[in-house]
């Protein structure tokens, strides 16, 4: 819920924050991810679900699950052409974040610390410091 609080309090009618709610990939596939940041809309998405095409960034929040969603669903995401995602690795007290999809991986993929800020591509101006994000 935290950190649900800071992006809407960062991104303020520049994009939807969606909580846990579905994102139609495919006409097969359908995932819940933990947030994600979608494209401004005065409706908020309630005529369908987003898509890819909507998504500025995924973020997938990960205790027990880091290894399932690092080599199952980054894929998922990648194939769908999600340009950034955000994996926060609680055990490992680090954020590793993902972009620049081709095929079914990401070119790039940096892995953040505490004492440092992940900011998405598409809002260069919102700085989340790790250390909140983690909390």
């Amino acid at each position: 819920m935290r950190f649900s609080q800071l992006l809407h309090e960062g991104v303020r009618r520049r994009a939807n924050v969606s909580v846990q709610s579905p994102l139609r990939i495919d006409e097969h596939t359908e995932l819940q991810p933990d947030l994600v940041l979608l494209a401004w809309r005065d409706d908020f998405s309630i005529t369908r679900h987003p898509g890819p095409g909507d998504v500025l960034l995924l973020i997938e929040v990960s205790d027990t699950t880091v290894s399932f969603d690092r080599t199952e669903k980054c894929p998922i995401y990648a194939r769908a052409g999600i340009p950034e995602v955000w994996l926060v690795n609680l055990p490992d007290q680090c954020a590793e974040r993902y972009s620049d999809p081709r095929g079914s991986r990401y070119d790039t993929i940096r892995v953040l610390r505490s004492g440092m800020h992940l900011t998405p591509a598409a809002l260069a101006d919102l700085l989340l410091p790790v250390q909140e994000v983690l909390a």
